[in-house]
């Protein structure tokens, strides 16, 4: 797919053109601008990235795929197992965290 960053304005929708207009005018590579001129984007239907520089690349159309976390009633039965299983080792590598760490904080 290709970065719609890399067209030129005229061949980009005039709905995101717009978007991009204006934020190139007053763009301070902050992540709050980042995440603003993102916010826009995915209003209309598109997306992008943006690397620890705060500079937005590989701007395309939203895919139809769910932007939400999995969820076990989505999965196969098959892969529900290892769902439920990824949580429960996180669910007891955070309790063990906090256990480790209220040990060490006290004298």
């Amino acid at each position: 797919m290709q970065d719609m960053f890399e067209l030129n304005p005229h061949e980009l929708p005039k709905n995101l053109s717009e978007i991009l207009d204006r934020y190139a005018k007053e763009w301070d590579f902050t992540y709050t601008m980042c995440e603003m001129m993102l916010a826009d984007v995915r209003k209309i239907g598109y997306t992008f990235n943006y690397g620890l520089d705060s500079t937005p690349y590989y701007l395309r159309k939203k895919t139809k795929q769910s932007s939400g976390p999995v969820s076990s009633k989505t999965l196969p039965t098959n892969q529900t197992h290892h769902v439920r299983n990824h949580c429960k080792a996180r669910q007891e590598e955070t309790t063990n965290r906090r256990t480790r760490i209220s040990r060490l904080s006290k004298p």
